[in-house]
């Protein structure tokens, strides 16, 4: 009987010990492995931050070019606008001139013939 409880004992030692030695060693290897991971994570994450400022700079780019385009189609259009608005000032002054009764006196008309010009 001394025997089977030396044996379970050695038995139950010998496994602690072994369990020790083996959680003391693979406790470093173990922190080793969550810190690659921890790395890898952070990379994944600059990757994807990367990718997200790409197409945002894409979009941004693109939305640049639109505006840039409906600009000059503005400025198209005003400037034709501007064409329309002196040439019916110029017609309505015209008009005027055309029209006076000859009480007109002469410095108006002449103020009249230079916005004409």
């Amino acid at each position: 009987m001394v025997d089977t409880w030396i044996a379970l004992l050695s038995t139950g030692v010998g496994s602690g010990i072994t369990g020790f030695f083996t959680w003391l060693f693979t406790r470093k290897q173990y922190e080793e492995g969550v810190n690659a991971q921890k790395v890898q994570n952070f990379d994944a994450a600059i990757e994807a931050y990367k990718k997200m400022y790409e197409d945002m700079i894409g979009d941004l780019k693109g939305q640049v070019g639109d505006l840039k385009e409906e600009n000059d189609s503005l400025k198209a259009e005003l400037s034709e606008t501007r064409k329309q608005v002196i040439t019916l000032t110029n017609f309505v002054l015209a008009s005027a001139m055309q029209r006076a009764d000859g009480n007109m006196n002469p410095e108006t008309f002449n103020k009249l013939k230079a916005i004409i010009e």
